[in-house]
């Protein structure tokens, strides 16, 4: 994850997987290169391999999202979860992330999330409902 396009010429927009020595994983694609519109800027890894990616986008692979996607094992976005956070994008709405199980436990310096005040911490249903 970070500010890039390319990984050793390979088009990778932003988000990768890299095998144990360092090539790239090429079986995990964010549609070839059409990951987020802009640098994403915190992950989580959640228990079964899927990836939670948040911060700083507002499209995934043309899509509109809340700047918060979970990826599947292959890279793809699973649109089985939705979210968004609520309040204006800052740098550090998003601090922190932490699976726990099918959960997602997130902190920052957001508000309010998905339309419903909140205190800056929200955990997460598997479907991206506030549990």
């Amino acid at each position: 994850m970070g500010n890039f396009v390319s990984y050793n010429g390979t088009t990778a927009n932003r988000v990768l997987r890299l095998n144990a020595d360092g090539t790239l994983d090429t079986a995990f694609s964010t549609n070839v290169g059409a990951g987020p519109g802009s640098q994403a800027s915190r992950v989580a890894l959640q228990n079964n391999g899927q990836i939670l990616v948040a911060q700083g986008f507002t499209t995934w692979a043309g899509t509109t999202v809340g700047s918060l996607v979970r990826l599947n094992t292959d890279g793809t976005r699973d649109t089985a979860f939705t979210s968004t956070i609520g309040t204006a994008l800052t740098a550090n709405q998003v601090m922190s992330m932490t699976a726990q199980g099918p959960k997602v436990l997130i902190l920052g310096t957001f508000t309010s999330w998905n339309g419903t005040t909140v205190g800056r911490i929200v955990r997460l249903n598997a479907d991206g409902t506030i549990d």
